[in-house]
């Protein structure tokens, strides 16, 4: 996709379009000015749908990336804007989709407070600023972080020096642990990695990452392709009865899945939707490289809760099968919006990586599928424990 001139001018305009407040009261307002309003809504809707979808940024090159980063701490500081975290969403995107465009402005972030969640932001951070981040989590007067912003940050970076640093926490617990949810280490899980008993580091995601988009969007030679979204499996759920659905099915013979290490013709990650969306964990399948998707001996019992819908109740939501194909590369692993097979996971309750029953280890993500249909507003999770043959979905909605 080629970027049309004039883009970088559009971004800029959009990120300094004045806060606009949320008026909806309009009695006593004339025509005019309720017009008048509506229009601004609608002009500052349109500049935050702009910057806060990372595909806006997978054409910028770095000093493009820096001189939006730059108007993004400008927009922080001036505090104009009625959505306080875009500058937070316009530096994640830049760190997530453009490599190089925040070195030297980590920093900045640090003074500003910049963290909100992810800080994936900090992924690319210095040896200074990497140093900085630890010895503000040791010191005895809370920085104005918190110290789980800092520790996700301190997993992004995830270097050498910060595996070491997780691993004497881990060892060693630091004073402040009786704080934290979770141990330090655990931490890592947010930035797509764990700590080893070895104390080295073991990503849970592929490096290579594509798009899933509808047929419309994909080049007519490339579909149907070698990736199938939503498709009826022949196996049925032990626990509710209904048909299974392989949420993806996977040509292992494409070129294009060579990062996915396991030999064979075909990959199928299959899930019941009717137990996908209520229950926790979710049921396991057995895999090979030939297609091989049915129910697994690990399952337990089915949960008490469980509320097995009529399969022809309209109401209960479908996927509709052959909506999703194979689109292109991404620049990074890092860019997780939206569906996409590799990459990073777009967790929208927080990182939760399933544990493989067989070898007790936490399983890979594959793929993610956010199909924006009805009620299924989240985006389901696909994960695999290839040593072991061993597949699973989750399912994560606000």
């Amino acid at each position: 996709m080629k970027r049309e001139a004039g883009e970088v001018v559009d971004i800029f305009d959009a990120i300094r379009i004045p806060g606009i407040p949320r008026v909806w009261i309009t009695r006593g307002l004339s025509t005019e000015q309720i017009q008048s309003i509506h229009r601004n809504l609608e002009e500052f809707g349109e500049a935050e749908n702009l910057v806060v979808s990372s595909e806006t940024y997978r054409h910028f090159t770095v000093d493009e990336g820096r001189s939006i980063a730059v108007a993004a701490l400008e927009l922080f500081d001036a505090g104009a804007n009625s959505n306080e975290y875009i500058p937070h969403q316009i530096l994640t995107n830049l760190a997530n989709v453009v490599p190089g465009s925040l070195q030297g402005l980590y920093p900045s972030l640090l003074e500003r407070d910049l963290g909100w969640g992810s800080d994936s932001m900090f992924r690319e951070a210095d040896w200074a600023t990497r140093d900085r981040i630890i010895s503000l989590l040791d010191a005895q007067v809370q920085s104005i972080y918190t110290r789980q912003d800092l520790l996700c940050a301190l997993a992004w970076i995830g270097d050498d020096v910060v595996q070491r640093q997780f691993y004497q926490w881990h060892q060693t617990p630091p004073m402040w642990r009786n704080l934290l949810y979770t141990p330090p280490e655990e931490y890592a899980n947010a930035a797509g990695w764990e700590l080893t008993e070895e104390g080295t580091r073991r990503n849970l995601f592929f490096e290579m990452c594509y798009d899933l988009v509808v047929p419309e969007q994909a080049p007519l030679e490339d579909t149907p392709g070698p990736v199938s979204v939503a498709i009826i499996n022949e196996e049925r759920c032990g626990w509710c009865g209904h048909p299974l659905t392989t949420l993806f099915d996977i040509d292992l013979r494409d070129p294009r899945m060579a990062f996915l290490p396991i030999q064979g013709k075909r990959l199928r990650i299959a899930q019941c939707l009717n137990c996908a969306l209520q229950v926790m964990p979710h049921p396991v399948t057995d895999i090979d490289g030939d297609g091989t998707s049915r129910w697994s001996l690990y399952n337990t019992d089915p949960p008490k809760n469980l509320k097995v819908y009529d399969e022809n109740d309209t109401s209960y939501e479908s996927l509709p099968p052959n909506q999703w194909v194979l689109g292109m590369a991404r620049r990074t692993p890092y860019e997780n919006q939206g569906s996409h097979i590799g990459g990073c996971p777009d967790w929208v309750q927080g990182a939760e990586y399933p544990h493989c029953p067989a070898c007790q280890k936490k399983m890979m993500f594959v793929a993610q599928l956010e199909p924006n249909i009805g009620s299924l507003e989240g985006i389901f999770y696909a994960f695999v424990c290839l040593s072991c043959g061993k597949a699973t979905t989750m399912y994560q909605q606000t």
